[in-house]
C-alpha cells in the first residue's frame, strides 16, 4: 500500500513540475517528436535501399564490377564493350556477365515526347537475373550485333502508359529519341 501511495505522490509531483514550465515541455515534446519522425524516415529509406534484398533469385550473388585507374584518381570507372568482352572470354569465375548502361530517351507520340530513364543491356542481362518479361521474349545474342540492336523491352508502367496494356504492342515499333526500335 505504501508503495502505491509513494508512486501516486511521485506522479502528482511530476505533473506539477510539468505544468509549471509549459514552454520548456512543449519544446522538449516537439524536439522528441521531430527526432522520432526523422529516425523513422531514415530507417524506412535504409530498409528499402540497403537492408531489403533485391527482388531477384539469389540476389546475394550479384556483383557490380568497375574499372579502377588509381594513377589518374579514378576509383569507379565505367566498363566498356572491350572490358565486357575480355571478362566474358578470359574470366571463368562468373556464371553470367552483363554490360549495363544507364540511358535517357525521348519517348512518345508525335508532338508530346517525354523523357524516360532506360537501361541499355546485353542479352545476358535477363539470364543473369533469372528473369523473363511478363509478355514477349528476352533479347537474343543476334540482337547484340551492331545494326541488329534496335529492339526494346518496355517496363510495365511504360507499356500501360503508352499502349494501355495492350498485348498487341509486341512487334510494333517505338521511337526512342527518334530512332525506331521493335518491341519484343
Amino acid at each position: 500500500v505504501s508503495l502505491v501511495h509513494s508512486l501516486l505522490q511521485d506522479l502528482k509531483f511530476s505533473a506539477k513540475l510539468l505544468l509549471k514550465d509549459k514552454a520548456f515541455n512543449v519544446v522538449a515534446l516537439l524536439t522528441l517528436a521531430l527526432c522520432i519522425g526523422a529516425n523513422s524516415a531514415i530507417f524506412t529509406i535504409l530498409n528499402a535501399v540497403v537492408f531489403r534484398p533485391l527482388p531477384f533469385a539469389e540476389s546475394d550473388r550479384l556483383v557490380i564490377l568497375y574499372n579502377r585507374y588509381p594513377g589518374v584518381g579514378v576509383q569507379k570507372g565505367a566498363n566498356g564493350i572491350p572490358d565486357y568482352l575480355d571478362r566474358k572470354k578470359e574470366t571463368g569465375v562468373f556464371e553470367e556477365l552483363s554490360l549495363i548502361e544507364y540511358r535517357g530517351y525521348d519517348v512518345g507520340m508525335e508532338g508530346s515526347p517525354q523523357r524516360v530513364q532506360a537501361l541499355g543491356v546485353t542479352p545476358s542481362f535477363f539470364r543473369m537475373l533469372r528473369a523473363a518479361p511478363a509478355l514477349g521474349r528476352r533479347f537474343t545474342e543476334e540482337e547484340a550485333v551492331l545494326g541488329n540492336e534496335k529492339v526494346a523491352i518496355l517496363s510495365q508502367g511504360l507499356w500501360k502508359q503508352l499502349y494501355a496494356a495492350n498485348p498487341q504492342a509486341i512487334g510494333q515499333d517505338i521511337r526512342l529519341s527518334g530512332v525506331p526500335h521493335r518491341i519484343v
